[in-house]
């Protein structure tokens, strides 16, 4: 299963399951099963401090695995609860742990916003489904394009949603009905941060201003993400200026050496002393290329480049298939991470891709994730990094690509 060996890019990587509180009122939740019986009940849960709306949004992107919640996501906990009920939802599914990252530094009250049109929220619990499905389908499939997921869920995206995110169009929609654009246009964002979906998620939150909502609950960080992942970094330091509750966010200086006529691959050097990023051009792909997309917050990245580090015959036969060390060309870049990274490991140095179109080639779904490149093209895919180690694997691809 997926969360036996990767970490999905939109759920947080889960490491270890805690036991179950004895006596605890409510019951503590670990399993969907244990979840469907509580809810049918009838009897109350911290849930029910979430709107009807926002319960149910935050119940079906729960990620559920063979040993329990693969992933949530915070988005309606942070939009709509105080941080005691925050403590109060997570502790009643054993997480605790991860109450901290979003109860801290709330800004303004809690929202209250009108529930979406019932035909929109359907529409946008499908269109969740699908992403969902094509970013497993993409984890799990071996020889899977390049290109899939990314193509499947920008073409639906634009199919479902573009037609609904004109100015005008905006305008007329009644208030609840925004956040449920804004999120539909978040996904297909984050899945491709350079598409027209991140014009959408700056035009609704445009529109949410406009009237009137206070966007620090979860709208700025989630307009800040996409633009970091967009490498839109002048645009990031504006927005941030006129936000003190994102004062906290890194945006570091940038220094272009190729400039925007350059055509090839490029990569970003990180500096964590002077806090810049330098933009440099990457060999032409010729021969093979090995590529490992990591993720920071993921213990198994964490645990594969352990793995390589600790294994010098490993390390020396992915070096011969010229390894490069990459982040994701989707998301924000983990600045801490790569300077804690490569201040242990200057000879394995962890670097940025430029943009997801210089790396069209690494439409990663999960990290860790490897790439065999063949002049440029993908000749090998291996997903994750399980308990007893993926060398074996990664050797055979290697040899099969040859």
């Amino acid at each position: 299963m997926r969360g036996q060996l990767t970490c999905g890019a939109l759920l947080l990587c889960l490491a270890c399951w805690t036991s179950l509180a004895q006596g605890a009122a409510p019951p503590v939740v670990l399993t969907e099963a244990q979840l469907k019986t509580v809810l049918a009940s009838g009897q109350p849960t911290p849930l029910d401090a979430l709107t009807p709306h926002g319960k149910r949004s935050f119940l079906r992107a729960i990620a559920w695995r063979e040993k329990g919640m693969g992933g949530f996501s915070g988005t309606q906990l942070v939009r709509e609860l105080n941080a005691a009920q925050i403590r109060e939802v997570l502790a009643f599914f054993d997480m605790a742990a991860y109450a901290k990252a979003y109860s801290e530094k709330l800004p303004g009250e809690p929202l209250r916003l009108p529930a979406p049109s019932p035909a929109l929220e359907a529409q946008l619990e499908r269109f969740e489904q699908f992403a969902n499905a094509v970013r497993d389908d993409r984890a799990n499939a071996a020889n899977a394009t390049s290109m899939n997921q990314t193509t499947r869920i920008a073409r639906r995206y634009e199919e479902e949603f573009s037609g609904a995110m004109e100015t005008a169009a905006l305008k007329r929609r009644p208030l609840g009905d925004l956040p449920a654009l804004f999120d539909a246009a978040a996904i297909a964002s984050n899945n491709d941060p350079d598409s027209q979906a991140t014009a959408h998620v700056l035009a609704l939150h445009r529109e949410l201003s406009a009237r009137g909502i206070d966007t620090r609950r979860s709208f700025d960080e989630s307009v800040l993400y996409s633009l970091l992942a967009a490498r839109r970094f002048s645009e990031a330091k504006m927005f941030v200026a006129d936000r003190p509750h994102l004062g906290h966010r890194k945006i570091p200086a940038v220094v272009d050496t190729l400039g925007q006529g350059f055509s090839g691959r490029s990569l970003y050097d990180y500096d964590g002393s002077t806090d810049v990023l330098t933009r440099r051009a990457a060999p032409p792909p010729a021969g093979l290329e090995l590529v490992m997309v990591a993720g920071a917050g993921c213990q198994f990245s964490r645990n594969a480049l352990a793995a390589l580090r600790a294994d010098p015959v490993l390390l020396a036969r992915l070096r011969q298939a010229n390894l490069k060390l990459l982040t994701s060309p989707r998301t924000p870049i983990p600045f801490w991470y790569i300077a804690e990274w490569n201040a242990a490991n200057p000879t394995l140095p962890l670097r940025v891709a430029y943009d997801s179109k210089e790396w069209s080639v690494i439409a990663e779904a999960n990290t860790p994730e490897f790439f065999l490149l063949k002049d440029g093209k993908l000749a090998g895919h291996l997903v994750g990094w399980p308990e007893g180690g993926n060398a074996a694997a990664l050797l055979a691809m290697l040899e099969a690509g040859r």
